[in-house]
């Protein structure tokens, strides 16, 4: 949605309930992205209220009902909003009607877009993608299925844009297109399908210097997002590979290897260093969900895989003492995330008593 089509929306309130609702959902997501490191008893609260608001102002489907761009961003963000606010099950009810739009809207039909000026065109393909996105990134923390194929194409150029959020949106879909069916298919089915081989080809796929160098062109918030997804993923392979029994201290490649994920949290503190923490939260829940199973991941290896020398573990326990600091300053930490990492942080504050760093580990 474009500033002139929101503040339109904002005109139409007390004359249309389908733009009331989508002001509501706008300002819910806007909250929810751009306060997120406020306590959960301010923002969590007004997101709760403004999504209410939305659900029970957005117009039924009555007979003669016809789908809307402004009917799909509105279940969009409240898909979001119940995102963070632990909602899953609701946030997924939301995500299907907004695919369902998508297509009622015939966005994946070439013949349908053609007929349109390049840019509706462009925002058209970039909203399949969004669903597209949001719907991969579902199926692995909801256990779902994907419905959605990719678009036959990458959003088009719309000179409406700049150039760096048009690549932006390009090297996310890419990203994304790296959960394909098989890869979701393991991951919430039956992992004992899961092959050496497999792991290796997709963990090629996350190791692309090309990408890096693509992504280092970006702005830092797109960086923040694209660098914890990757690692995220990463760290998904990494636990499908564990699943199977396919690891190994000795591997012959990095991504069969036990210690994985102490390196790839090496790499992550390295990069979030260097970047502001608002470009971190920015990002939302989405993003939070990705660093509590990458620091929870990182949690059990360095429980379970002690045998390493001081100056090893202390860096290790460093990195997740810096990981913490991170993940805590979210406002919508499930209480439930929270109980497990802090009983993890009890486990490892135990197990190594003589440790300074691991006496940070403390709520």
């Amino acid at each position: 949605m474009t500033e002139d089509e929101v503040q339109d929306a904002v005109s139409k309130m007390d004359s249309d309930r389908e733009n009331t609702a989508f002001v509501y959902a706008f300002a819910a997501a806007t909250i929810d992205l751009a306060q997120s490191n406020r306590p959960t008893s301010s923002a969590s609260t007004h997101i709760t209220q403004l999504v209410n608001q939305a659900i029970e102002t957005q117009p039924p489907m009555f007979l003669g009902f016809r789908p809307s761009i402004l009917r799909t961003m509105t279940n969009v963000f409240i898909q979001m909003c119940f995102m963070s606010l632990g909602q899953y099950d609701l946030g997924f009810i939301y995500l299907r009607e907004a695919i369902t739009m998508i297509h009622l809207l015939r966005i994946e039909d070439k013949t349908a877009l053609a007929n349109l000026n390049p840019t509706e065109r462009a925002r058209r393909q970039r909203l399949y993608w969004l669903c597209f996105i949001h719907e991969r990134f579902m199926s692995i923390v909801h256990f779902s299925p994907a419905t959605l194929s990719p678009h036959a194409s990458f959003p088009e150029a719309d000179p409406t844009l700049a150039p760096g959020i048009s690549q932006g949106w390009t090297q996310v879909i890419k990203t994304f297109l790296i959960l394909e069916p098989t890869f979701i298919n393991l991951w919430i089915g039956d992992r004992s399908q899961v092959s050496a081989k497999w792991v290796e080809k997709k963990y090629q796929e996350l190791d692309d210097a090309r990408w890096e160098l693509e992504v280092s062109m970006l702005s830092e918030t797109q960086q923040a997002d694209l660098v914890i997804t990757r690692q995220w993923m990463r760290t998904l392979l990494w636990q499908m590979a564990m699943s199977n029994w396919l690891l190994s201290s000795r591997a012959p490649c990095p991504s069969l290897s036990l210690e994985l994920p102490l390196r790839l949290s090496g790499q992550l503190r390295q990069f979030l260093t260097k970047i502001s923490q608002n470009t971190i939260r920015v990002h939302g829940s989405s993003i939070l969900t990705k660093l509590v199973e990458i620091i929870n991941t990182i949690a059990d290896v360095v429980i379970h895989l002690p045998q390493a020398t001081l100056e090893q573990t202390t860096s290790r326990i460093g990195d997740i003492v810096f990981m913490k600091s991170v993940v805590f300053s979210f406002h919508n930490l499930q209480q439930v995330s929270k109980d497990i990492l802090l009983e993890k942080f009890c486990l490892i504050r135990d197990r190594f008593p003589g440790i300074e760093a691991a006496c940070q580990l403390t709520f």
